[in-house]
């Protein structure tokens, strides 16, 4: 008589609840076939052993979740800790910033150990997700911020000669040179709106160079990157205009989307109902029905204005928020998740 399969979720649970009681317990929850094994061990019972003793009975599992040999040497287990809380970091102008996961670690550890590892960092996302205050919250004050448009020019990143008012010029180095001398983060923000030509200029600092020859004033001659340069930037995949080289991309080793993490905007106060509103604008944006959606940003500042005013003026305020050609769809959703039923773009 064959016994019944242990239901996948029993597993899980049974596991979930040994986490911190003994070693190896992360890599089990990962293996389907030796979850199942303890778990059956556990539902049967297993006397008067403790857990531990169990494991240590059992080779196969005590291998796996102790790291140990055949011959019982110890062999280092590789298992990396998980961090589950960190605490909010305040940005340079004294907001603070609620760090977010990325993967099993979060954002803003993400962000430093790329910069110690030189492993240089490129997000895109909707406007409002948070690209510009995560590096805020990973660097602070060792950060230089660039806006990139289509009208940016070489100089502005790398330096030009200016009147002195004596008569004459001189030289002032721009933020890609000073960053690279000081050893200081730089932030290039919208990148992909910029002439492919003109951040041409970063590939020699970005690559195993770490140089920049600075043509345009040849006493500079060539600058060299200190430790703790680093280049993170971020742009709109959907702005009109973004266009990036592959010659660029390649020198990004990381690349990620930014996208509003609505369980962090309902820990920080924002509605319920909004969160859910925004959730389905969203959906709708996928689906191509509508061009915008409420962003992380968007739901905070309704936080604060129905906080400051009231949820009715907050409500319309999102509304005027939003493109034109989008706003009766918006309307109608936030209609239905408030309750007014008059609600239009806010106007004076």
């Amino acid at each position: 008589m064959t016994a019944n399969p242990i239901p996948q979720s029993l597993i899980r649970d049974t596991l979930e609840s040994l986490r911190g009681t003994i070693p190896g317990v992360e890599s089990l929850i990962k293996n389907d076939g030796l979850a199942e094994k303890i778990t059956t061990s556990l539902v049967s019972g297993i006397g008067d052993k403790t857990i531990n003793e169990w494991i240590t009975e059992n080779t196969e599992v005590d291998q796996q979740v102790r790291g140990r040999s055949k011959s019982g040497d110890a062999k280092p287990v590789m298992e990396e800790e998980v961090v589950t809380t960190m605490d909010p970091i305040a940005r340079p102008n004294g907001d603070l910033y609620h760090p977010r996961k990325w993967g099993t670690r979060f954002d803003v550890d993400i962000l430093r150990k790329a910069r110690e590892t030189e492993k240089y960092v490129l997000v895109q996302g909707d406007p409002g997700t948070g690209k510009t205050v995560l590096g805020e919250a990973a660097y602070g004050e060792d950060m230089y911020t660039v806006m990139i448009s289509g009208d940016t020019e070489v100089s502005e990143l790398v330096g030009q000669w200016v009147p002195k008012p004596e008569g004459g010029f001189m030289w002032v180095d721009g933020p890609l040179v000073k960053a690279a001398e000081e050893g200081k983060a730089i932030f290039l923000d919208e990148i992909g709106l910029a002439d492919p030509k003109v951040l041409s200029v970063m590939y020699s600092l970005m690559d195993g160079r770490r140089e920049l020859l600075i043509t345009q004033n040849p006493t500079r001659g060539i600058v060299k990157a200190v430790k703790g340069f680093f280049v993170y930037a971020a742009t709109n995949p959907h702005a009109p205009g973004v266009k990036l080289s592959e010659a660029l991309l390649s020198r990004f080793a990381i690349h990620s989307e930014i996208t509003t993490d609505y369980d962090m905007a309902t820990r920080l106060g924002v509605s319920k109902k909004v969160v859910g509103a925004a959730q389905n604008l969203a959906k709708r944006k996928r689906e191509g029905a509508i061009t915008w959606a409420p962003q992380f940003r968007d739901l905070l500042a309704f936080r604060d204005l129905s906080s400051i005013y009231d949820d009715k003026f907050a409500y319309e305020n999102m509304i005027a928020s939003a493109p034109e050609r989008d706003r009766q769809i918006v309307t109608e959703v936030l209609t239905l998740v408030s309750g007014f039923k008059d609600l239009q773009a806010a106007k004076v």
